[in-house]
C-alpha cells in the first residue's frame, strides 16, 4: 500500500469532468492511504464553486460532491501544524505557502505528492518529494 498526500487539483478532479479524471479517480477507488490538509477541503470547494459559476457543474453536483469528499475516508492533518515549515520552504523556494503546505505533509508522511499542478511539481521534485500526476500515474 503507498501513502499519498492529495492535493486540490486531484480532489477536483475526482468531482469534475475533465481530462484526467478517471485517471485521479483510481487513487480514490484504490486501497491506498489518502492524507490530505485541512485546507483541501476549502480549496477543493473554491475550485468547484468556480466550475458551478461558469456553467460546468449544477449547484446539486457540486453539494453531492462537497458531501461526498467530507466523508472519502482522508486521512486529514491540521494545516496550522505544518505551517511553519511550510512558510519556511515558500519564503525558500518562492512558492505559494498553500501549496507548500502539502509538500510539507508529503515530507512528513514520507508520502508520495499527487497533483496536476505542474509549478508544485517541479518544485516537489527539486525538494526530492515522490510526485504522482494523473497524466502519467
Amino acid at each position: 500500500m503507498t501513502r499519498f498526500v492529495v492535493d486540490a487539483s486531484i480532489a477536483t478532479l475526482w468531482y469534475a469532468n475533465e481530462p484526467h479524471s478517471a485517471a485521479a479517480s483510481v487513487l480514490l477507488e484504490g486501497e491506498d492511504e489518502l492524507h490530505a490538509p485541512d485546507l483541501l477541503f476549502v480549496e477543493t470547494a473554491n475550485a468547484l464553486w468556480k466550475k458551478q459559476l461558469r456553467g460546468e457543474m449544477d449547484t446539486e453536483v457540486v453539494e453531492d460532491s462537497l458531501a461526498h469528499l467530507l466523508t472519502a475516508g482522508l486521512v486529514v492533518s491540521q494545516a496550522a501544524t505544518l505551517l511553519k515549515s511550510a512558510t519556511r520552504l515558500a519564503v525558500e523556494a518562492r512558492h505559494p505557502v498553500y501549496d507548500c503546505v502539502y509538500l510539507t505533509l508529503a515530507r512528513q508522511r514520507d508520502a508520495v505528492l499527487a497533483t496536476e499542478d505542474k509549478r508544485l511539481s517541479r518544485l516537489a521534485a527539486r525538494e526530492n518529494v515522490r510526485i504522482w500526476h494523473p497524466e502519467r500515474g
